[in-house]
Parts: C-alpha cells; structure tokens; sequence
C-alpha cells in the first residue's frame, strides 16, 4: 500500500464499514480461502505484531496462503499461511510459487469436498507471476519466446486474421469496440 497518503480517502486503510464479498459468502455458510498476492496490507501493519484485520483472514477469508505486497520472488517467495510466515521448501530445486500455490488450493478443495460435499467455497487465486518481478520457469519463457522475439504487435496482427475471415470487421472483441479503444488485447 505504498502509495497511501495522509489524505481522507486516499490513505489504503479500508474502513470497518466496507464489508468485503468473502466476508458476505463466509455469514453465508461458505468456506472462503485467498491464495498468492495480497497487495491489501499497510505497511505499517505488515509484521507479526499485526494489527491483523486488514489481512485476509481479518477480510472474511478463513485461509490464505500467499505472500503480503506488491511482489515477490517466484523461486523462494515470502510466504504466509494465514498469519504466520513460513518458509518454502528448500529442498526442492524446481520450486516455483504458482505450482505450489495450485497445488495448496487443490489439496483445500479436496479436503472441504472431503468433509463437506454439500459446503460452497470460494478460492480466490492472485497469481503473482503476471507482477512485477515477472518470474516465469524456463519452459514457459521457451514457449513464448518466438511471439515476443517477433513483437507482440506482429502476433496481434497474425492472431487477428482467423477472426477477420470467420467475419469480424477488425478482428478484435466486442469489447474493445464497446469502449472506443484498442487495447493491444484482445485478438482472437
């Protein structure tokens, strides 16, 4: 929450009486759970002294694993589980986050349709990868390595053509028309 500043308003500090869509699904009879980036916490309140309540588990979620902040490294990330840190695991030499944060969230899902078949829940998945310091593994940088070599506006253009011959006028999503804007996204 860097970019709070002691203005009303503008200060990242959600008010007690913003209620949170996981806290209405928690006093609903859901299992609630927040796994990755947690970009929520003030500084001021990221430490083991808390206070806690603006931490996931203190926003109606039950479970989080993930990290507190904007960014983290992908191969050996700062890691929660609810509010105690914890370490990766060191001893595995291809760890990366968004797998051991898939695997987690599968491993919970299973447990609660375990215990609690008839039971909602939610998971709500934050990925870290697509911030900044954009950490991907070797296979995934190999697999898009020749879209990015070529300039992804030379992609854009190439992926567009399918689109244009099916009958699109442009090639893009209704929505980017609907909003007056190319987004540089889009294509199909």
């Amino acid at each position: 929450m860097e970019g709070g500043t002691g203005f009303p308003g503008y200060n990242t500090v959600m008010p007690k009486s913003c209620g949170t869509f996981a806290e209405v699904l928690r006093q609903n009879g859901y299992n609630t759970a927040w796994y990755g980036k947690n970009h929520n916490v003030p500084d001021w309140h990221n430490s083991q002294a808390g206070p806690f309540d603006l931490w996931p588990t203190g926003l109606g979620f039950e479970y989080f694993y993930g990290f507190i902040g904007g960014d983290t490294s992908q191969w050996a990330p700062a890691l929660f589980e609810g509010i105690k840190p914890i370490e990766p695991p060191h001893d595995m030499k291809d760890y990366y986050f968004d797998k051991d944060m898939a695997d987690h969230c599968i491993d919970r899902i299973r447990l609660l349709h375990a215990m609690a078949p008839e039971k909602p829940w939610l998971a709500y998945y934050a990925p870290g990868t697509a911030h900044a310091p954009h950490h991907a593994p070797k296979d995934w940088i190999a697999k898009f390595k020749r879209a990015v070599r070529s300039g992804l506006g030379q992609g854009a253009r190439r992926n567009s053509r399918p689109a244009k011959s099916a009958g699109s006028r442009t090639g893009r999503y209704e929505v980017d028309r609907a909003f007056g804007r190319h987004s540089g996204v889009g294509f199909v």
